[in-house]
């Protein structure tokens, strides 16, 4: 069951979402060219670990941390926040994928999925599954496939990518699609990176 919110909360969460992936993207890539991967691996690593200890505080403490009480879902006020397990699937993907496929796939992830809910709440009428729609689900595809184009070249692998972080945002409800869709949809990638 898709959590009831409100619409201007919803806007006001994807906003603050796609704000801190453009920022997280960005500063990777600088911390890429500049001092090197390493870097960028033990920075996730060391906002994983803060991320973690704010939801000790948060959850264990029940203390109010403002920002994330504001934006919090319901669901995560007992469990880890969307963000923590965006570094977490970050954490899996740097050392196992091309840094252009991580990041191709995270933003794809972010994104996608920000679109996807504002569309499928605001014009969505044909229902799928988990009370998702169709609506939702091709602004989705249509996202990940312009963002594609920013970072690859290939539309054939852009297009794959899309299609899988469409369909596994479309597929998670239980488990959390912040970790999952970056990480199925890169896993893809650099599959497919190996024949393009």
């Amino acid at each position: 069951m898709v959590e009831q919110i409100s619409y201007k909360k919803e806007i006001m969460r994807k906003s603050v979402h796609m704000i801190c992936a453009a920022l997280a993207i960005y500063i990777m890539y600088w911390a890429d060219q500049a001092k090197g991967r390493m870097y960028v691996t033990t920075g996730v690593f060391i906002v994983i670990i803060l991320l973690m200890i704010l939801d000790i505080f948060r959850i264990e403490f029940q203390k109010n941390i403002p920002i994330f009480s504001l934006l919090a879902r319901k669901k995560e006020s007992k469990r880890m926040i969307a963000i923590t397990f965006a570094a977490l699937g970050v954490m899996v993907m740097l050392p196992m994928f091309d840094f252009t496929i991580t990041l191709t796939a995270l933003a794809m992830g972010f994104f996608g999925d920000a679109l996807a809910a504002l569309v499928g709440r605001k014009w969505g009428k044909t229902k799928l599954i988990h009370g998702k729609s169709l609506e939702g689900s091709l602004a989705n595809g249509i996202t990940c496939f312009l963002i594609g184009f920013i970072f690859l070249s290939n539309p054939l692998l852009i297009g794959a990518m899309a299609i899988t972080a469409m369909v596994v945002e479309l597929v998670i409800n239980t488990l959390e699609d912040n970790l999952y869709v970056p990480v199925m949809t890169g896993l893809v990638g650099q599959l497919l990176l190996l024949f393009f």
